[in-house]
């Protein structure tokens, strides 16, 4: 079994640690909020904002994770916009982010990854022939959990999803 990882950008409020580093959950984060306001996509189009992007070990984290949950409050409930390509959505996201009322992640590349993780799955791809559904649904309430961190704790977390997510979509409202 390989070894899976991922990026995570330490972006707002984070729980992401290596064995060299860590960052709390009242950490800084290197977006503003009004980056994450202008931005049209959280992934590799942000460019240099991603500069203390890491690699982590996605079951070292997700073991971490589950740790962390059985010991902490369940963080809010995540809001999801589900699309198609090309339908206005990233308007309709922008329309929803109200700064103390709602915060909006767009288009995530890390509900994207692991969105694609399952779908090679199901295809039966050799490279993902390890793993489970307790360790891919492992790695999806991770990701909604850090989807649901906001810049204030008044804030509903809002997700508008890639619509190469939407076959996940009824697998991250069974997660609220």
């Amino acid at each position: 079994e390989r070894p899976s990882t991922s990026t995570c950008s330490r972006t707002r409020r984070s729980s992401c640690s290596t064995s060299t580093r860590s960052v709390s959950a009242r950490g800084r984060s290197p977006l503003t909020r009004s980056q994450y306001r202008d931005h049209s996509f959280l992934d590799k189009r942000l460019g240099p904002l991603l500069q203390h992007a890491e690699r982590l070990d996605l079951d070292a984290l997700r073991h971490a994770h589950e740790r962390w949950r059985a010991d902490a409050d369940a963080p809010a409930a995540n809001r999801y916009v589900f699309h198609t390509a090309f339908c206005a959505s990233t308007l309709l996201a922008r329309c929803l982010d109200h700064p103390g009322a709602t915060h909006v992640a767009k288009e995530p590349l890390a509900l994207h990854r692991v969105s694609a993780i399952q779908r090679n799955r199901f295809a039966g791809a050799p490279a993902v022939a390890g793993i489970t559904d307790e360790r891919w649904k492992g790695w999806l309430r991770l990701v909604a959990d850090l989807l649901a961190r906001t810049f204030d704790p008044n804030e509903a977390p809002v997700v508008k999803t890639t619509d190469s997510t939407n076959h996940i979509a009824t697998d991250l409202l069974a997660l609220d």
